[in-house]
């Protein structure tokens, strides 16, 4: 549990069968479930608020000259939310039509927060629902804007920073994640993310997992 408290990038299998000096097959059973103590740590319950930041990504899969971000085939799509200087989420979802990313908000975002999204049409109708959304328009490489009314910075730097932190993890640590464990290894880096201010103290939360 150590290790998977220290690293940035994750522990593999492989990695911890040579650690533990234990066969490859007990050594992932054995980092499963860890990730699943992360999971169990954190309070997935509790609503994101203030100014939270959305964004979805396409993660694993073989490519091979293909299309790349959305709509490439063979990734599992996620998405991800950032309570800026606080907790993050991050959900396996099955598409990004509106429906889909309209109930993953209200399931996990308090009503009333602000809110920043790129420009994807899906996105369109949280304004509807009592969020002050507001969108960065990466198309016309926008990237962040201050709204004075709103006073606020719109942005989606944190959560994007997030995806390509764990896409980099992902090709140099496990190189290829199913989607049926895909929320597991999710849920470990949203746990590092959400208690990085806590590190001495991310130990004593998987303890109190058991």
């Amino acid at each position: 549990m150590y290790l998977f408290c220290t690293t940035r990038h994750g522990v593999s299998g492989k990695e911890l069968q040579r650690q533990l000096g234990v066969t490859y097959k007990t050594a992932y059973r054995m980092g499963q479930q860890i990730r699943d103590l992360m999971a169990k740590a954190q309070n997935f319950d509790a609503l994101l608020a203030g100014h939270v930041e959305l964004d979805e990504a396409y993660v694993g899969g073989r490519r091979s000259g293909g299309k790349r971000g959305r709509g490439a085939p063979g990734k599992t799509i996620v998405m991800g939310l950032a309570e800026r200087g606080g907790n993050m989420k991050a959900v396996v979802i099955p598409d990004v039509t509106k429906d889909t990313l309209r109930d993953v908000v209200l399931k996990n975002v308090k009503p009333g927060s602000t809110v920043s999204t790129d420009e994807l049409v899906s996105y369109g109708l949280l304004t509807n629902d009592g969020y002050q959304h507001g969108v960065v328009k990466h198309a016309a490489k926008e990237y962040a804007y201050y709204d004075y009314r709103a006073k606020a910075t719109f942005h989606v730097n944190t959560v994007e920073g997030f995806w390509r932190l764990f896409k980099a993890s992902v090709r140099s640590t496990h190189i290829q994640i199913s989607s049926k464990h895909m929320q597991r290894y999710l849920a470990e880096f949203t746990f590092r993310v959400s208690y990085r201010a806590r590190v001495n103290g991310m130990f004593d939360l998987l303890v109190g997992a058991l």
